[in-house]
This record gives C-alpha cells, structure tokens and sequence, in this order.
C-alpha cells in the first residue's frame, strides 16, 4: 500500500501541472499518465480498491475527480489483450477530457496575462516593463535620474498620475557621501512606522533590499504605495521606487502591473 500511495501522490502532481504543460506536450502527457495509472495497479495489493481523488485547477478553482485505480485497471488490459470496447471508451474519454482541459486552460491563462514590453533605461543600465498602453518618461534634476511608467500621460513636471511606478535613482554624488543601505533602510522604515505597516527586507549579491506597502488616506481619493529601496553597496548607488494606485483598483492593479513591474526591474 504504501507504493500505492507514492505511486497515486505521483499522479496527482502530474494532473496539476499538466496546465503548465505546453499543448505540443499534451500526447505525451497523456501517455505518462496512463503509464503511472498502471503501474499504481500493478503494485496495489488489493486491485479492486477504485479510489476517487480530487483535483483543483489553480488557474480557474475549478475541481475534476478522477478514478484511479480503474483506469489502470483498463489500461492494464491493453497490454493483456483484453480490452473490451467499454474499457477502450472509457480510456479514450479520460484522455479527451485531459487535452480538453489542459487546452481551455492554456487559452485562459494566454487571455488574462498583461502584454508589457521593455524600456531600457539607458542612463543607468537598466530595464523596465512597461505595461502595453501605459506611457514612459524620463527626467534628471538635482543630480537624480527619475524615471516615470504609468497610465495616464505625464508630459510635464505639474503633470500627475494616479497609476505606476516612480523610480528615483541616486548615485554616491547624490547621497552626499552617505550609505546609500543606510538611507534606504530608514527612508523605508520611516514611512512603514508612520503608517503602521511591515517592512520587509533581504540581501541579494551586492544588492540589499527593504520594501513595505502601506495605504493612504487623502482627501480626493484613498491609495496604496508598493515602496522598495534597493542599495547596490558596491557602487553606493541607492534606487527608490513606488508603484500606487487607487485603493478601489489596487488588488488587480498590483496583480497584473505593479508587483510583475517591480520584480522584473533590471538594475546595475
């Protein structure tokens, strides 16, 4: 029984990650899971225990069970010669019902992830995504390289928007020969005490990072702030950005824009 199990725990990660599966994969899949079904029959010890296992499509929550053991059952047939019609339809919709929904999964996930193409920041050797649509600007005033990517058009500095992200980049020159770790710790934890909010914090290579979120309340509209300040303490250069937007929009704005934004912003 507990080959059983291990071999059924092996299954039930296969069905889960066949939506990752790119559709040219499918027949291959297919085939990997009946192969896995038979050999969950042929170690059982008691071949007539049909178990029911559910599984839940992460994409969509959508729930399918599949019965195990009697599919291996079939399939092991196949290899005996004794497959009979009902056993062969049987194999053949479990296998339909795979591809179909592996293929209704692939088109949703295609149709709801944000196209975005990349702006070089060619100032600082970096990059950014700029969600398709939105709009890019860059500025340099005091010594600070500011770069905006946001969704309504900033053409100039009274210009406002309630959508994006704002990078501000200062060099070791900028700082005014301070830490540029040290002003960006406390730059965040700053802000994270005053509004009552968790900063996190890590260390990557020579790239030290602290970041906190936190909501604002004002008197024309309430919004959330994404802050992070990453020091590169090799080259004493600090970068400080923020993406906001409208509390009423922010889950699916820092969703599908902000934290994808962020994460990929490529810096030197």
């Amino acid at each position: 029984m507990k080959k059983t199990k291990f071999l059924c725990d092996q299954v039930v990660k296969i069905e889960k990650n066949m939506i990752k599966l790119n559709l040219t994969y499918i027949p291959i899949g297919i085939i990997i899971l009946a192969t896995v079904y038979f050999s969950a029959y042929y170690y059982s010890n008691n071949q007539n225990d049909i178990r029911t296992f559910e599984f839940k499509n992460p994409e969509t929550g959508a729930t399918s069970t599949s019965k195990i053991l009697q599919v291996a059952d079939n399939v092991s047939a196949v290899y005996s010669g004794e497959m009979t019609p009902e056993m062969m339809k049987m194999v053949e919709d479990f296998a339909k019902e795979v591809s179909t929904n592996t293929k209704k999964v692939a088109n949703t996930t295609a149709k709801n992830t944000p196209e975005f193409t990349t702006q070089k920041l060619i100032e600082i050797s970096g990059s950014v995504l700029v969600p398709n649509g939105w709009f890019f600007r860059h500025e340099m005033k005091q010594g600070v390289e500011s770069y905006y990517v946001s969704r309504e058009e900033v053409k100039t500095d009274s210009d406002t928007f309630k959508t994006g992200l704002t990078l501000n980049t200062f060099s070791s020159n900028a700082l005014g020969g301070k830490k540029a770790s040290e002003v960006g710790e406390t730059h965040i934890s700053t802000l994270a005490k005053k509004y009552s909010a968790q900063v996190e914090s890590k260390n990557v290579g020579d790239f030290e990072y602290y970041s906190t979120i936190y909501l604002i309340k004002d008197p024309d509209y309430d919004y959330h702030l994404a802050l992070r300040a990453i020091a590169n303490v090799k080259t004493n250069t600090l970068y400080i950005m923020v993406f906001e937007s409208p509390e009423d929009l922010w889950e699916k704005d820092w969703n599908n824009f902000g934290k994808t934004i962020l994460d990929n912003l490529i810096l030197k």
